[in-house]
């Protein structure tokens, strides 16, 4: 019994009930994403996209590849199996592109300009989160800032406002994990959270805001992913420490943000098919 429990594979990687992936109609405009307990849809989604989400890139990791993949989108619609947690639905798009668009990725490393956030000498004098978790209570405790933009945090809000021509980011309840990535927002590159804490807390600290377009100026609650790209000139001020406080701001929460250089990885498609294949 022993040594058929030592021969035994390794679990199957998780697949979708049933699926299908096709070019994508032109009625369509734009990506769009629908999950439930039962069924999922990339409508509309280019093969970069749809290998970002399966592989669960960041940002600033590259997908290059074939000329066509820039105008070839698909549609896919799929079953998850019964009791199927929602997590695992990467896995499941990976095995669904290597099966149908018989896609081949190859991994590169290459090394990059890199932020890291950790603990001050004195360590951290970071907030914890109110009590009162609802959007009246915080908007309250900002006092007269009227938020540009508005957006939620996992368990929480996050805002910005412009104070005597300087922008701050004020969030209710946010995970450093959190932070670090609306941080790669703001300076433009990979920043990493070495600072160990787990917590959520109430966090207030001048940023660049240089991505705050006029069309991106509203008050409405918008999710934490959406968001235009950083303006150049606010990447360039912020990549200094006297440029618009942010450094100094990190400072005052007795964390560091420093400069740095780390491997980066990125994935190249070595190859697919445009056409799925036919069942």
């Amino acid at each position: 019994m022993a040594l058929a429990a030592f021969a035994q594979e390794p679990p199957a990687s998780p697949r979708f009930d049933s699926a299908v992936i096709e070019p994508a109609t032109l009625s369509r405009t734009g990506p769009r994403h629908r999950v439930d307990a039962s069924r999922v849809e990339f409508l509309g989604t280019s093969l970069a996209q749809l290998i970002r989400t399966a592989y669960r890139l960041e940002p600033y990791q590259n997908v290059t590849g074939p000329d066509w993949m820039r105008r070839a989108y698909f549609d896919v619609f799929a079953t998850l199996p019964q009791g199927a947690a929602r997590d695992r639905i990467p896995e499941m798009l990976q095995a669904l592109l290597a099966g149908e668009l018989k896609l081949v990725l190859r991994r590169t490393s290459v090394m990059e300009p890199v932020c890291v956030l950790s603990t001050g000498k004195n360590g951290p004098k970071l907030k914890p989160p109110q009590t009162d978790t609802t959007l009246n209570a915080f908007l309250t405790r900002m006092g007269r800032r009227a938020p540009l933009r508005m957006q939620t945090s996992a368990e929480g809000y996050v805002t910005y406002s412009r104070v005597n021509g300087s922008v701050i980011l004020d969030a209710s309840r946010i995970s450093l994990a959190e932070l670090t990535a609306l941080l790669r927002r703001e300076i433009g590159r990979p920043v990493f959270d070495h600072t160990g804490l787990q917590g959520l807390y109430e966090i207030s600290l001048f940023v660049p805001g240089g991505w705050l377009t006029p069309a991106n100026r509203r008050g409405d609650i918008q999710d934490a992913g959406d968001s235009a790209p950083p303006d150049p000139q606010a990447l360039l001020l912020a990549s200094e420490p006297q440029g618009v406080n942010l450094y100094k701001s990190i400072q005052r929460l007795g964390l560091k943000l420093e400069k740095s250089k780390a491997p980066i990885e990125h994935f190249v498609v070595e190859s697919a098919e445009l056409h799925p294949v036919t069942r």
